[in-house]
């Protein structure tokens, strides 16, 4: 009772059945266990435990385990002895039967169960019923004399949490201790969804699909509203870097069009009981998208520490992997290829990282903007440019500060500050944290409106699978015209020469009009003294 045990025992209709338990072994990485030890041999720790309940009768064996990727449970089935069923938690997918209703906009990740065999042969089964109580998992299945699985019936598979799905499970009545829970919450609940924040007139995307693969609109939110929290301790701070995978879920619903299986997307519904109206960001939203509340810490990075942690936010993307490590920034943009090697680290026995191992090449770009507005040209065709000792002030998660998410560039920066005091318990009113921060600069905002992009319209975060680089391109910021003509401001990037070019006829050939001398990271201009056409058109380049 009220403790954490490696395996035990149930008795279910007369049999005894044994359950493990096994977490995944970057625990000390990717969370804050604080002392625990953590084992880096996962069958070789998790096999003792299901020998010793065969030692006490048991001939049927279930893993409960949450490794992250399921690929890691489906690793464990092929190796494992005498273990039945897995049941492959953190991946957040959902496992399923062909003829399984699921939500709208779900598509099965893999069969319910996936079938691999033991090395003495013997059938495992491993299931997945996604996250956040969207659906209920139902595995049945027939066991010989000696306990091996030889059928699985019909009814097995997922169903999703809704009044459907109790029906198709069988409609058993609600429980009165469950309804009292439900009765007791709902208060709180609407207590925190009374609190509002601003307004979004677009649907917040923080899906674990997105946030740990992409840009999204939400990453880019919070990111912002934290380099503004971080700008008021210190207006030297100029970038904003956060995880993926502290982003747990979306800020707002989504439904179901009749007679379509495609989701829409649609900002917070209103909850009339607390005078919620549609598009209110409530506190209930942003507690439920950023659970773990971290602390805000201030950091000073090198040129060289930048571009190993950027390098380190893409060494785990795969077509199909949702690392947590992927980033969410504001002050730069920068540009990867996945296909290209991936950073490693040198770890010690106990799987602390000491060192970089290969520095990785999948960092192709990256711009990074300073305090005064300026832009500095990092990293260009995968190469560190300029002096790698140069410095930057960027506000971070405390957790990736200290190394979380096996940020190790990051654990190396220097001039440390914590928004959040040690041994402070971080509310959602705690200054400095990131709810708070959120919080704050939706107020500022008044209204959100930018809405999500599909990977090719990402700026911030370019895959080069899916879009062509484009972070050291100028951008022209105003323009203004008169009798005179025309003047074309634009950024600039250090040591980039410019031009500017014109046609009075979209489509048609460009026309030289002048050349600008090197960049040093502020807004230029280039001057066209020709009257101006109401239907001149100018482009920058560099040439």
């Amino acid at each position: 009772t009220n403790k954490l045990a490696r395996s035990c025992t149930l008795l279910v209709g007369g049999q005894l059945v044994g359950v493990v338990g096994a977490t995944t072994v970057d625990l000390r990485q990717i969370s804050s266990p604080g002392t625990i030890g953590v084992s880096t041999n996962l069958a070789g720790t998790i096999q003792p435990a299901v020998d010793a309940l065969l030692a006490r009768g048991c001939n049927k064996v279930i893993l409960l385990a949450h490794l992250q990727q399921y690929a890691n449970e489906f690793a464990l089935a092929r190796v494992l002895r005498d273990v039945d069923l897995i049941i492959a938690g953190g991946s957040h997918v959902v496992f399923s039967q062909p003829g399984d209703r699921l939500r709208a906009g779900h598509v099965a990740a893999e069969p319910y169960p996936s079938v691999f065999a033991s090395p003495s042969g013997e059938p495992v089964h491993v299931v997945a019923a996604g996250a956040n109580f969207e659906y209920v998992g139902r595995w049945l299945a027939s066991f010989d004399e000696e306990g091996r699985i030889i059928a699985t019936d019909s009814r097995s598979g997922v169903y999703p949490t809704d009044a459907e799905g109790v029906t198709d499970t069988g409609g058993a009545p609600a429980s009165p201790a469950i309804t009292n829970i439900v009765g007791n919450l709902g208060g709180i609940i609407d207590g925190k969804d009374g609190r509002r924040f601003g307004r979004t007139t677009v649907y917040l995307n923080g899906l674990r699909a997105s946030v740990r693969t992409e840009e999204s609109n939400l990453g880019n939110l919070t990111a912002d509203a934290n380099l503004w929290r971080g700008r008021q301790a210190d207006p030297a701070t100029s970038l904003s870097l956060k995880n993926g995978g502290g982003i747990r879920d979306s800020i707002g619903g989504v439904l179901s069009a009749a007679g379509s299986a495609v989701p829409v997307f649609v900002p917070p519904p209103a909850n009339p009981r607390v005078g919620k109206q549609a598009g209110d960001v409530s506190q209930l939203d942003i507690e439920n998208a950023l659970r773990f509340n971290n602390g805000l810490s201030l950091i000073t990075l090198t040129a060289q520490q930048l571009r190993d942690a950027m390098e380190w936010s893409v060494a785990a993307t795969t077509a199909t992997s949702t690392p947590g490590q992927f980033p969410q920034v504001s002050g730069m943009a920068f540009a990867f290829d996945p296909s290209l090697p991936a950073m490693t680290y040198n770890r010690a026995t106990n799987n602390t990282i000491v060192g970089i191992n290969n520095p990785g090449q999948r960092l192709r770009s990256l711009v990074a903007r300073r305090a005064d507005g300026s832009m500095d040209l990092v990293v260009e065709n995968g190469a560190l440019v300029g002096d790698p000792a140069r410095t930057f002030r960027m506000v971070t998660l405390d957790f990736l500060a200290t190394g979380g998410d096996s940020y190790f560039p990051l654990g190396q920066g220097t001039s440390v500050s914590n928004l959040v005091a040690a041994g402070v318990t971080r509310t959602f009113d705690t200054d400095g944290s990131e709810q708070k921060a959120l919080a704050d600069y939706l107020l500022q905002l008044g209204t959100y409106t930018a809405a999500d992009m599909a990977r090719p319209g990402d700026e911030r975060i370019q895959h080069l699978g899916f879009r062509a680089d484009s972070t050291l391109r100028p951008t022209i910021t105003s323009l203004a015209t008169g009798p005179a003509g025309a003047v074309v401001s634009f950024t600039t990037l250090p040591g980039k020469a410019y031009r500017l070019e014109a046609q009075d006829v979209l489509g048609g050939a460009w026309q030289l009009i002048g050349d600008a001398d090197a960049g040093d990271g502020t807004v230029r201009q280039l001057a066209d003294p020709a009257p101006t056409d109401p239907a001149r058109f100018y482009r920058v380049r560099v040439p």
